[in-house]
């Protein structure tokens, strides 16, 4: 890990969590093409950062802080603001931050009782954020195409299945750490 905190990557991430308030205000200003610029270039930017981090070995104990941060700042707020506006349901956004704050607090959980100190993401984890990206995005050029067809709920379906299946994937994967932990042998 590099012990330099201003690299290229952790700059890119800075950008891409101080584009989330930018992103809602181009919601809020009907700007919907705008914000389908910043969502697309901040998805985009996720896999530049941590791809320059390994490329240029400059991973910082920084970066691995605030891009996760970055990730649940981008889709938690575009989650909550086309849920608002009720292009998406409800009860996906339900679904979807439910997920992320079982994740959150079940790492507390065993960092506290434990001391387990890494959650690593699981294929499970990056299908369901990749079909959550894709969902989002298809809903941004919805609103930007008047010829794209609505959202289907076969979309928000699968999504929600596979946020869900993630979800207990990482509790699973919660339990086995803490048995290997806490066993005897």
């Amino acid at each position: 890990m590099s012990s330099r905190i201003l690299t290229l990557p952790n700059c890119i991430t800075v950008i891409r969590i101080l584009l989330v308030p930018v992103f809602v205000a181009a919601i809020f200003a009907g700007q919907y093409a705008a914000a389908l610029l910043l969502f697309a270039t901040a998805a985009l930017s996720d896999g530049l950062d941590g791809w320059l981090a390994r490329k240029r070995n400059e991973r910082t104990e920084l970066g691995a802080f605030l891009d996760p941060l970055a990730d649940k700042a981008l889709l938690i707020t575009t989650v909550v603001v086309l849920s608002a506006f009720g292009w998406i349901p409800f009860w996906l956004a339900v679904a979807l931050i439910g997920r992320d704050l079982v994740i959150v607090l079940g790492y507390v959980f065993l960092s506290r009782l434990f001391g387990m100190k890494k959650v690593r993401v699981t294929w499970a984890g990056k299908t369901a954020i990749a079909a959550e990206m894709v969902l989002l995005t298809y809903v941004l050029v919805w609103l930007t195409s008047p010829g794209i067809p609505d959202p289907a709920l076969w979309m928000f379906l699968i999504v929600a299945a596979l946020s869900i299946g993630s979800g207990v994937h990482y509790i699973y994967r919660g339990f086995v750490q803490t048995n290997e932990h806490t066993s005897p042998c």
